[in-house]
C-alpha cells in the first residue's frame, strides 16, 4: 500500500518457478527495474478457466488505484499472462500514466501484456515473442500509448469467457476491446512479424477512442500511425480486423 512518494522499488530481482505469481502488487505503487521472471506456474488442482499464473500483476485493493513502473525487465515461460495491469492510474489519479518500457515477454500464455479495468498505461518499446492468445491487450476503457512494440510469433491460445462458460480462440498481436472513451489509444510505429490470425483487432469499440492526447493539452494525435505488419505476418488473417459492436469505423 505505498504512495507515490514512497514507493516500493524492486531492483534486479530474480523470480524462477513460483506457482500463481511472479511478482504481485495489490494496491500502491511498484517499480520493477532490470529484473526476471522465469517460470510461473498454475497451483496444484486449478482447471483452465482459472487465471492465475502471472509473472507480474498489479491490481487495486480498498479503492486504491496503484501506479506503476515496469522497466527493462524480461518475463518468460508463464502458463498465464505475462503481466496483468488491473485498474493501474486509474479514477482520480492525476499523475502520470503507468509505464511499461524496454519489457521482453517471451514464452507467455494467455497473452504478454494486458492492461484491462480502466486503467492508463504506457507500454513503449517492448518485444513479444512466442506469445498465445494475444500479444498487447488494452480492454474496459483503459487508455495509453502502444509505442515502437515488436510482436515476433504470437500463436493460438485460447481466452475464458466465463459468462459462456467456455474458451474463446484468438491469435492476435494487439487486441482493443470495449473501448469507447474518446481520445484515451494511440497505436504507433509498432512492428507485427508473426501472427496466427489478426496484427491489430478491434472489438465493441468506438472509433473516437483511438486518437490520443497526452498530458499538457498537446494535440491529439493520429490512433494508427507508422505501424508495420510485415508480409505474411498475418498468416490466417487481416492487418486490421473488426468484430462486435464497432461504431464510427
Amino acid at each position: 500500500d505505498s504512495t507515490a512518494e514512497t514507493g516500493s522499488v524492486l531492483d534486479h530481482v530474480l523470480v524462477q518457478d513460483s506457482k500463481m505469481y511472479g511478482i504481485a502488487q495489490f494496491g500502491g505503487c511498484v517499480t520493477v527495474t532490470d529484473s526476471l521472471v522465469r517460470g510461473v506456474y498454475f497451483p496444484d488442482g486449478d482447471g483452465s478457466m482459472t487465471i492465475r499464473a502471472l509473472g507480474i500483476s498489479v491490481t487495486a485493493r480498498d479503492g486504491q488505484a496503484p501506479q506503476t513502473e515496469i522497466i527493462g525487465s524480461t518475463i518468460e515461460d508463464c502458463e498465464g499472462p505475462g503481466i496483468l495491469i488491473d485498474k493501474a492510474s486509474s479514477g482520480e489519479w492525476t499523475g502520470p500514466n503507468s509505464l511499461l518500457s524496454d519489457v521482453e515477454v517471451r514464452a507467455s500464455s494467455l497473452s504478454g501484456i494486458w492492461i484491462q479495468g480502466e486503467s492508463r498505461a504506457d507500454v513503449i518499446n517492448c518485444s513479444f515473442e512466442e506469445v498465445e492468445l494475444v500479444g498487447l491487450a488494452y480492454t474496459g476503457n483503459s487508455e495509453g500509448l502502444a509505442y515502437g512494440n515488436q510482436f515476433v510469433s504470437v500463436r493460438t491460445g485460447y481466452k475464458p469467457d466465463f459468462d459462456l462458460n467456455k474458451n474463446i480462440e484468438m491469435a492476435d498481436a494487439i487486441y482493443l476491446s470495449r473501448l469507447s472513451n474518446p481520445n484515451t489509444i494511440a497505436i504507433q510505429e509498432n512492428t507485427i512479424l508473426e501472427v496466427e490470425r489478426n496484427g491489430v483487432i478491434i472489438d465493441d469499440s468506438n472509433a473516437g477512442a483511438f486518437f490520443y492526447a497526452s498530458n499538457g493539452a498537446a494535440p491529439a494525435v493520429s490512433a494508427f500511425s507508422g505501424n508495420i505488419v510485415a508480409d505474411g505476418a498475418v498468416t490466417n488473417g487481416d492487418e486490421f480486423a473488426f468484430q462486435g459492436n464497432c461504431k464510427g469505423f
